[in-house]
């Protein structure tokens, strides 16, 4: 009786974590105060269900940290509806998947901006962290099926996508049904901060608030790095993806992450040939499919827009100015 008695505790146990794990986290607005303090996982869920169940969005950014610091504020304005899909940690293709979601969604916003990581990063080709399965699945096989035809897939990519299926899609099936998961979302529907948590300051359009920074780079030395190689066999099937859900009717500009002018000055032209060649292919298959894409601007600290915290993260206030330079002739705005 006992071993039947805990097989059916269990099975019992694994069916209340996958309802809970498919239960929707409330909308970002209802407990954006406490989702800096919860799992990224539950701050991506509660931006996609406010922007899935609210009216369609006039402007979205979507990117991670090089982004997020832009609200409503940074990129004054007014008028247009705001909200940004930010996470931080995430990459291009994470933001190619969520704007594709909220696109089949039908509220994809009137004018999507993506973030694309500077080359010399090595990161917007890395694999995206959400939706966790079964929803993930889909997605997979249609990188699969694009990577047949990649018109610059080599031996090397195919062994590199098979090696991240064995580590990424097992390690997202565990973090779909565990203990930590349902806890985060608990607190997420509480209302609650966890004690003895570290928590990040959002606000209510999706932005992320951090402290000013009083000098730039915080004081350090500009610094270049080395710059390896990583290739990005599906840029081009991204760039599908957003041309169809600009030819249903979203306006998408992307544009290259800045570095601090001084040590872009360095990197750029010490590019290995596989990022140099990334970057002509973003401009170039941006141009083949009508998509607008701007190179890296050249933006610069100052007391009126704040200072670089450090090499890869512009003043928000100076990129917020960027941006809206790039909407305003897409929008109603003055």
């Amino acid at each position: 009786m006992a071993p039947r008695l805990f097989l059916s505790f269990s099975a019992l146990a694994l069916l209340a974590l996958i309802v809970i794990g498919l239960w929707p986290v409330p909308p970002y607005r209802a407990s954006y105060r406490v989702l800096g303090c919860l799992d990224r996982e539950v701050l991506y869920e509660s931006k996609l269900e406010q922007a899935r169940t609210d009216p369609r969005y006039d402007l979205m950014t979507f990117g991670n940290s090089r982004v997020i610091d832009v609200g409503a504020g940074e990129l004054d304005l007014p008028g247009p509806r705001f909200f940004s899909m930010g996470i931080g940690g995430t990459s291009f293709r994470q933001s190619v998947v969520t704007l594709a979601a909220l696109a089949d969604a039908g509220k994809a916003p009137r004018v999507a901006v993506l973030s694309f990581d500077n080359v010399a990063l090595l990161y917007a080709q890395l694999p995206y962290d959400f939706p966790l399965p079964p929803a993930r699945w889909r997605l997979r096989g249609d990188d699969l099926a694009a990577l047949i035809d990649a018109p610059y897939a080599v031996g090397p990519d195919w062994r590199k996508f098979f090696r991240n299926l064995a580590v990424t899609e097992m390690a997202a099936l565990a973090r779909t049904i565990n203990l930590f998961r349902l806890e985060e979302r608990l607190f997420a529907w509480a209302g609650m901060v966890p004690d003895g948590r570290s928590c990040h300051v959002w606000d209510a359009d999706g932005s992320h608030r951090r402290p000013p920074v009083e000098r730039e780079l915080s004081g350090a030395a500009p610094k270049p790095w080395p710059v390896y190689e990583d290739r990005y066999p599906l840029l081009e099937h991204d760039l599908d993806r957003l041309a169809r859900i600009q030819a249903a009717g979203t306006r998408v500009i992307i544009y290259e992450s800045p570095l601090y002018p001084a040590v872009a000055d360095a990197l750029d032209p010490a590019l290995p040939p596989e990022m140099a060649g990334q970057r002509r292919r973003l401009i170039e298959g941006c141009r083949a499919r009508g998509l607008e894409c701007h190179p890296a601007p050249r933006l610069a600290g100052s007391v009126e827009d704040g200072f670089w915290p450090d090499a890869t993260h512009a003043p928000p206030r100076a990129l917020g100015h960027f941006i809206a330079g790039l909407v305003r002739p897409h929008l109603a705005t003055p």
